[in-house]
């Protein structure tokens, strides 16, 4: 009775579950191309921020060279061309008398 009710289940039901099948063996092979398709788009966008790396990397080198070239220029002998003389004696400003004085107002207060 088991054996014939188990062959009468997979009976009625053999094409419901042979369908069920190709289907999930389609769709997993389906995913698995989206997801090797999907690293492989990944791979390929990565090698061109690294190119796009590498080309922004060499336009700072340049302009960082061209900035220690430009800033080389400005030394102790351009500034003397400029006019520019040192000072050799320091100077104070001072005033004899002090700059904060009571007018009298601390007694008109008491």
């Amino acid at each position: 009775m088991v054996n014939y009710i188990k062959r009468e289940a997979w009976g009625r039901h053999r094409i419901g579950l042979f369908g069920s099948l190709i289907c999930a063996i389609i769709f997993i092979g389906v995913f698995y191309l989206y997801c090797v398709s999907a690293m492989v788009m990944e791979t390929v966008n990565r090698n061109q921020n690294f190119q796009n790396l590498q080309v922004i990397k060499r336009e700072y080198q340049a302009l960082e060279k061209n900035y220690l070239d430009i800033l080389s220029i400005f030394n102790l002998e351009y500034a003397y061309s400029l006019g520019f003389v040192s000072g050799n004696s320091l100077s104070y400003v001072s005033k004899q008398t002090p700059v904060a004085q009571s007018g009298g107002y601390d007694k008109a207060i008491r």
